[in-house]
């Protein structure tokens, strides 16, 4: 018989189907760096969950980015810049495509994309070469300091703040580190080319007994106020980032005795 307990694991689902099938496709490759030797040991030891405190999620990460640049930027020529932007939509969104296709080209042994002379294990052997190269000018020369929670960070930004700089440390709620990516349940979607950080993630998260109203739950992102000078206007978001969820009550006598506060409005 399934809890509320059970449906409220589902959110934290990092699971990421894309890592464990380019983690299958790994033997062969002899990457030349110690540094990418370490790398590809952490990623022949990784389940494929994209946690937070992992490093193995990082390096899948830069590895995919990096195979995708190698392969695209010789056919693009000068368009591949458009290619990598660092803002959604267009050509941002076509290689994104293309990179869900990456595991079913390795295991079809299909060729079509590879440079001339190159082969999958070679492909994949530079591409991780040069992902451990990036992460080391980004994150440090320590494998260990990797962590996809690192890179992998909120960073809401309150509409006014573009527009009064000044006044952004009030406005803009606080970074959290999260899990997951675009490919797992616990969704935190990101740009490759503006680096990791979360530009899509699940806005709320509910669990609802049928049996029990009174066992259901919720959690948002930020808060349940839009006043950023409320201590409700992000005080959820720590519980939301390890994927907590808060008392969703439905019995008012519930409500009026729990509630922290009580806003009025008059017209």
């Amino acid at each position: 018989r399934a809890t509320s307990a059970d449906m409220a694991a589902i959110h934290a689902d990092r699971m990421s189907i894309p890592a464990c099938e380019l983690l299958g496709l790994l033997d062969g490759i002899s990457p030349a760096g110690a540094l990418a030797r370490q790398a590809l040991e952490r990623l022949r030891a990784w389940d494929g969950a994209m946690d937070r405190d992992g490093v193995a999620p990082t390096i899948y990460a830069a590895l995919r980015e990096r195979l995708m640049r190698d392969l695209l930027s010789p056919l693009l020529g000068p368009l591949a810049s458009q290619a990598f932007a660092t803002a959604p939509g267009g050509p941002v969104t076509h290689v994104a495509r293309l990179r869900a296709l990456l595991a079913g080209w390795i295991r079809a042994g299909d060729r079509t994309i590879l440079p001339r002379g190159l082969d999958w294990p070679g492909a994949l052997t530079r591409a991780l070469d040069g992902a451990a190269a990036d992460l080391e000018t980004a994150l440090g020369p320590g494998i260990d300091a990797w962590r996809w929670g690192r890179v992998h960070v909120t960073r809401p930004r309150h509409p006014l703040s573009l527009i009064v700089p000044a006044a952004a440390a009030f406005l803009d709620p606080p970074p959290v580190a999260a899990g997951g990516d675009a490919d797992t349940v616990q969704a935190g979607a990101f740009i490759p080319a503006a680096g990791f950080g979360v530009t899509l993630a699940s806005v709320a998260r509910y669990v609802f007994d049928l049996g029990d109203w009174e066992q259901s739950g919720w959690i948002v992102p930020l808060g349940a106020s839009g006043h950023s000078g409320s201590p409700h206007y992000a005080d959820q978001a720590q519980d939301w980032a390890e994927v907590r969820l808060r008392p969703m009550r439905y019995t008012w006598s519930r409500i009026r005795a729990e509630a922290e506060c009580h806003q009025r409005l008059e017209p």
